[in-house]
Order: C-alpha cells, then sequence, then structure tokens
C-alpha cells in the first residue's frame, strides 16, 4: 500500500498535469550504498533547513550557483547533497560553513514559481558527511561519505510501543495547534508503517527548533533518535496544553464579564422601562409625598 502526504501545486497548463508530489512512499524507500555514488557530488547548502532521509521536500532556490547546480543535476538526473549552512547569511559558504551531516537527494522536479522565484523538490535518500570539498566553481562539489542508519532487525515490544507513542502523540500536536502540516497529514501518519518513514516525516516536518532537527539528524541510532524525538514531542505537546489551559481561562473570564455585563444591561433597560432604578422610584415617591404633607412653619 502506498502511504503519501502530497505538496499541492498549481496545475501545469501546457501538459495538464496535476503537480501532486509524493511525500513518502513505503512501498519503494530508496538506499544508496557507497558504491553506488561517483566520486564527486554537487553540493547544495540550504538555509535554515534541515532534510531527512527518504522523505521529499520542496526547497527554494535562489543563489546563482545554486540555480546552475539544480538545473544540470536535473537535467543530467544526477544525484547530489545537500547540507545545512551553520549561519544563514554567509552567502558563498564552503566546508567549514556547513555541517558535518547531511543527506544526498535527487531533484524529481523543479518549479517556476508565480513570483519569478525557483522551487525544487527533493526525494532525499540516505544520510551523508562531506569528507572533502573539491571544487567551488561553478557551484560546490565534493566527496561524500554515507552514514549508515542503525535500525534494529527486529524490534522489540517496547520498541514498537514508542513507535505508537510518537505516532499518537505528533497527531494530537497537529489537531491541537495551529500546525504549519495540513489536514491530511493526519491520515498520512496514521497510515505510515515503517517506523524509520514515520520518524524521518515527522523530524523533517515538524515545528522543532533546527538545532534539534539537527541533533536528531546526527543521531546514527535510530532507536535513540526515536526516544530523543519523543522527549522533544512531550514537551511541545506539554507547552501546547499549557497555552489552550490559559487561552481556555482567558475565554472564561471575558465570558463571565460579558455575562455581567449583559446583565447589567437588561437591569438598566427593565429599569428605564419602570421609570429608572428602585432608589430613583423611592426618591420621586418621597419627594411626591414631601409635597403634599403640610410642614410646619419651622420646617418650611
Amino acid at each position: 500500500m502506498n502511504i503519501y502526504n502530497q505538496i499541492s501545486l498549481s496545475q501545469d497548463e501546457e501538459n495538464n498535469e496535476s503537480n501532486f508530489i509524493p511525500m513518502i512512499s513505503e512501498d519503494d524507500e530508496p538506499y544508496l550504498e557507497q558504491t553506488d555514488l561517483p566520486d564527486t557530488l554537487p553540493i547544495l547548502p540550504l538555509r535554515n533547513m534541515v532534510l531527512f532521509p527518504g522523505v521529499a521536500m520542496p526547497v527554494s532556490v535562489g543563489r546563482q550557483k545554486s540555480l546552475s547546480l539544480v538545473r544540470e543535476a536535473y537535467r543530467q538526473n544526477t544525484i547530489i547533497a545537500a547540507f545545512t549552512q551553520k549561519d544563514a547569511k554567509v552567502e558563498d559558504p564552503l566546508q567549514d560553513d556547513l555541517v558535518e551531516v547531511g543527506v544526498v537527494a535527487r531533484i524529481i522536479r523543479i518549479l517556476e514559481m508565480p513570483d519569478n522565484s525557483t522551487t525544487i523538490i527533493l526525494q532525499t535518500i540516505n544520510r551523508c558527511s562531506l569528507d572533502e570539498l573539491t571544487s567551488s566553481e561553478p557551484y560546490l562539489k565534493g566527496r561524500i561519505v554515507l552514514r549508515e542508519d542503525i535500525i534494529p532487525e527486529k524490534p522489540s515490544r517496547k520498541f514498537e510501543a514508542l513507535i505508537q507513542a510518537i505516532k499518537d502523540l505528533s497527531i494530537k500536536i497537529i489537531k491541537n495547534s495551529a500546525s504549519n502540516l495540513p489536514p491530511e497529514a493526519v491520515f498520512a501518519i496514521r497510515n505510515i508503517e515503517k517506523p524509520f518513514a514515520l520518524v524521518n516525516f515527522i523530524c523533517a516536518n515538524f515545528a522543532i527548533k533546527m538545532q534539534e532537527k539537527l541533533e536528531l539528524l546526527f543521531i546514527d541510532d535510530f532507536q535513540t533518535r526515536c526516544y530523543r524525538l519523543m522527549e522533544i514531542m512531550n514537551r511541545e505537546s506539554q507547552l501546547l496544553d499549557l497555552k489552550m489551559s490559559i487561552q481556555s481561562k482567558t475565554k472564561e473570564g471575558i465570558s463571565q464579564q460579558q455575562r455581567e455585563f449583559f446583565l447589567q444591561q437588561q437591569i438598566k433597560t427593565i429599569q428605564n422601562e419602570l421609570g429608572g432604578t428602585a432608589q430613583e422610584q423611592e426618591c420621586q415617591e418621597m419627594r411626591k409625598k414631601a409635597k403634599q404633607k403640610k410642614w410646619s412653619q419651622d420646617i418650611a
């Protein structure tokens, strides 16, 4: 069974193709061996973005070197490597400006957006490290070493329970927050059966601090990565619960004030219909009686 989370894009009017990009495909998980790689790969620096293996992601491309890289790699169907920059402000990064762990990926589509920007869809494959930068012109190239994900051959019941807890908690967070994920993501997460695909999808797409995403990407042992992800998600869930509790109490306070104000307005309306407040009516009655009473000369 294919399980997809999709990026919905505008329809291509020229070829009438619907631009839906599969985010996860569990039937055909790509995986490379070191011997599958050429001696050097094009290196795509990423700003404020961390990629995880086995997940397709849109990446905005703006720098001229990066545009040259992706267009040539797409035309030649070449695998590339992508690494997050340590400092997004660096315009022309070299090896020391990139984090140590990234991903190898294939460009599955280039999209020229209505605002004249360029977005590519990357299908990530393996984690990797940059062994050596071999060229910086016309764009970065380097020697890549693949990093192995250590995945349990026979998952324990405890590990299976952990994966189910991650799945349940991720769905709760999506439902209870202003998540950047569409509602369809809940359906996708519910139906992702392979732990590796599930965890990497969550790591890549959830609003986790970038430093924590990098921490997760650096972890070779998949089970350890799952436990760390669960810790992060538990914290986010608790913060979300606290936020919702505060909002609920605030709404209750506002509702109580609104009820009191409404009742006061109703009382005023009734009193006006009856000729004023009870106190005003009593004063008017006393004035009337005072006028009718014959007072002694001393009092008058």
